[in-house]
């Protein structure tokens, strides 16, 4: 969110903040969905890009309800922290 905003020098600062400014439930669902992406890739054969198309979306939702079991209110904070990290 930073680049061109700051002067080079207080670039890196910025960001590191702004990363501790997260909490550790936050950090703790990228890595949940991050595996959760590895593992539908492999089952699925679809290699996601990003940002995800729509149908990447779709497929990831498909196999997270239907192999892993996830209620919608957990795909959603899930999707939610896939836009945050990857924006």
């Amino acid at each position: 969110s930073f680049p061109g905003l700051l002067h080079p020098d207080l670039l890196a600062a910025s960001i590191k903040a702004a990363n501790n400014a997260l909490t550790k439930n936050t950090w703790a669902c990228y890595s949940v969905i991050k595996s959760h992406l590895r593992r539908c890739q492999t089952v699925t054969g679809i290699k996601f890009t990003f940002p995800m198309s729509n149908e990447e979306v779709i497929s990831l939702v498909a196999f997270l309800m239907a192999r892993v079991k996830l209620k919608a209110v957990t795909i959603d904070k899930y999707l939610s922290g896939l836009r945050l990290k990857n924006k």
